[in-house]
């Protein structure tokens, strides 16, 4: 089965209709073949190759021959492009297989266009024909991929990638998952220069299907050592980590994410480790006091609410104001898709610790789950299936960086505060007092006079940039106010401005917040704070 979410709606019509059926729900409950899929990224880079990955989970060890693929590449439904990269039967041998086959968009083809992709297989004495994917029930869509006309917003001081990819990879039958070259490809195609693989701690399904016997010590440095060999290259950065579900203040199970610390910090209580409570190993603090300085950490899905059967069985909590502001903690992760809103739970606790002195810097992004194209949700009790795919241009955070871009400097950057995260445009700031100098953000300034030097950049892609809004913070009264509330009525793409303003006795940090509007949809840029130190109060 593909990785699914029960659709309660659908469920209570279908008992509603008297469709409940024993014999199909237990027909549904097998796949009748191994999983075989294909997959590629919801965006790409213009005058970049799209990785389409062909991916075969072949749990049983069935004798599998793959005789041909066919790529097809439509625009309006039109083909653009045919492949055909398969010149000889490929025998599938292991319980894995993928390969990563690149196709050249013609140049002059922008927007979206679908990727649709024919596997015949032999198998079991026949010669199957698979399209898309080879899921009972499914429509067998083609993947969608918006390929861009003009590259991602950006400025040349800021690198781009995503710090959630919370999966290496799944063995499980029931994860729509990939290898972790996969996943690299897709966030190159997308625009990205780095991201995070990390898996429960530590439990990485196998590698491949090569580490079945190890341990999880020996697992980890073998995951580290991978990554390293990786990121020898220098084209593409991964940041080794680990997923820890740990006790926050009032003993709730909460997790936690690890990047790049040297030695493996700990087991979860998710994953191969079950669901019982008790396996959870210890108290957030215990973990955060065994990272190293070259390693951030991270409040997961920190306003994420549990659901009834999370918090009776694995008594799954929330992160609390006070774990939040745990000196060992460098970043609060917020959860966005396509509909998120910017006064929503997981941003306003993100400030609740900014006015408490937190400093934990904004992050966001996806596990692969969010944008695999391969998605499926399915109804209960008939196990119908729906293909529930990747929202489109998933948040991404700009960190401000040099070249060449490396693991230390990464982190360095996010442990500044040096971050914005957006899914669209982009904003930066700096302020500069009257002597002259200067913060950028995640920076800390005093003086009695101050400058405010913005600019952001936008495209026809995401919209032109229709307000800037300016808020500042107030720590002694734990309060945030807008400042600036500035309107654009013009098509602003690229835009510098400065504001100034007097010493702000009343002011602790200013952060921004940017919106473009395109096609109905709006798009959105959050900057971590500049902090305006104490003594000019």
């Amino acid at each position: 089965m593909g990785f699914f979410e029960f659709d309660i709606p659908y469920a209570l019509s279908a008992l509603a209709a008297g469709s409940f059926s024993i014999r199909k729900y237990l027909k549904n409950l097998k796949e009748p073949y191994p999983m075989i899929f294909a997959d590629a990224p919801v965006r790409a880079e213009p005058d970049r190759p799209v990785p389409v990955a062909c991916i075969i989970k072949n749990l049983e060890n069935e004798s599998i021959s793959l005789n041909r693929i066919k790529i097809t590449v439509l625009k309006k439904r039109e083909p653009v492009y045919t492949a055909r990269p398969i010149e000889k039967e490929i025998t599938i041998r292991s319980k894995y297989w993928h390969k990563v086959y690149y196709v050249s968009i013609p140049s002059g083809v922008h927007g979206e266009v679908e990727i649709d992709v024919t596997f015949e297989v032999g198998l079991r004495n026949m010669t199957k024909m698979f399209h898309n994917d080879s899921l009972r029930g499914t429509k067998h869509k083609p993947v969608k991929v918006y390929i861009g006309k003009e590259p991602l917003p950006a400025y040349k001081e800021f690198c781009f990638g995503d710090l959630y990819n919370r999966e290496y990879f799944a063995r499980y039958e029931d994860h729509d998952s990939a290898p972790l070259r996969v996943k690299a490809d897709f966030e190159y195609a997308k625009g990205n220069l780095f991201m995070a693989a990390s898996d429960n701690s530590f439990d990485t399904s196998g590698f491949d299907g090569e580490s079945d016997n190890l341990t999880d010590e020996q697992k980890w440095q073998k995951f580290r050592r991978n990554i390293e060999s990786w990121n020898e290259k220098g084209e593409f950065i991964i940041l080794p980590g680990e997923l820890i579900s740990c006790r926050n203040i009032t003993g709730k199970n909460i997790n936690l994410v690890i990047l790049n610390n040297k030695n493996l910090v700990g087991k979860c209580a998710n994953g191969k480790y079950g669901m019982v409570p008790s396996q959870t190993d210890a108290a957030l603090k215990e973990f955060l006091n065994n990272t190293g300085a070259r390693s951030i950490s991270i409040a997961s899905e920190a306003a994420k609410k549990a659901s009834i059967f999370e918090s009776l069985i694995r008594k799954k909590g929330v992160w609390n104001l006070q774990d939040l502001t745990d000196q060992g903690l460098t970043a609060v992760h917020v959860g966005i898709d396509k509909d998120y809103e910017l006064t929503s739970s997981e941003k306003l606790k993100w400030v609740f610790q900014l006015l408490n002195g937190g400093r934990k810097a904004i992050i966001s992004g996806s596990n692969y789950y969010d944008y695999s194209q391969r998605k499926q949700r399915f109804g209960f009790p008939v196990f119908s299936k729906k293909e529930d795919g990747a929202v489109y241009n998933n948040a991404r955070i700009g960190i401000i960086c040099s070249r060449p871009y490396t693991t230390d400097k990464i982190i360095n950057s996010i442990k500044k505060g040096r971050v914005v995260v957006t899914n669209g445009p982009l904003l930066d700031f700096y302020i500069q007092n009257e002597l002259g100098e200067k913060a950028i953000l995640g920076g800390e300034i005093d003086g009695k006079g101050f400058t405010l030097n913005y600019r952001f950049v936008s495209s026809p892609e995401f919209g032109p940039v229709k307000k800037l809004c300016l808020y500042s913070g107030d720590l002694k009264v734990q309060k945030e106010e807008l400042i600036y509330n500035i309107h654009f009525q013009k098509n602003n793409y690229d835009l510098y401005g400065a504001i100034d303003f007097e010493a702000p006795g009343n002011i602790s940090y200013i952060r921004g917040e940017l919106f473009s509007e395109a096609e109905n949809s709006t798009k959105f840029c959050l900057t971590n704070p500049i902090w305006i130190s104490e003594r000019v109060f």
